[in-house]
């Protein structure tokens, strides 16, 4: 996004993709076409609250993913938040037998992947960590595609990993 006065809390320009992602979305808000969804494996046993600190680096770091899109003066528009926090979603699945977990968290990260997002209300991204045993951990999330492409889908895992 550009132009002058380009502080938090301000309307921007949008790239002509976001403006045709956001327009596409519009003619069926109800369905999550443009999710963008992936995961990680976290190696070793991060706690809760390692993640949430990990997962707010990132949001601090990258404005587009505190960026509301909606209409402004007649054109679509983005804002940037100055803080937008994401509710880590934590799940343990150590209760079910090992060999139900991967499926379970294969079904909730499909789950996930299938909430549209509401662009006009930051963040365009939602984060599940996922707990299948004592050393083994998954971050689920999913990212719309008017703020993130497939390689920049990836980026933000590698730096949640």
């Amino acid at each position: 996004m550009t132009g002058p006065g380009a502080g938090p809390d301000r309307w921007r320009r949008v790239s002509t993709g976001q403006e045709r992602t956001w327009f596409l979305a519009q003619l069926r808000p109800d369905l999550p076409l443009h999710n963008i969804a992936r995961t990680v494996r976290i190696l070793g046993c991060a706690s809760p609250e390692v993640v949430e600190r990990a997962v707010a680096v990132v949001m601090a770091r990258h404005e587009v993913l505190r960026t509301a899109l909606a209409v402004h003066d007649g054109t679509v528009a983005g804002r940037v938040a100055e803080s937008t926090a994401v509710g880590v979603r934590h799940t343990d699945l150590t209760r079910l037998p090992a060999s139900a977990r991967e499926p379970e968290f294969e079904r909730i990260a499909a789950a996930d992947a299938a909430v549209p997002f509401a662009l006009d209300r930051p963040p365009l991204l939602r984060v599940r960590r996922v707990r299948l045993g004592p050393d083994d951990q998954r971050l689920g999330y999913v990212v719309h595609a008017a703020v993130a492409d497939v390689a920049s889908a990836a980026a933000i895992g590698a730096e949640l990993a």
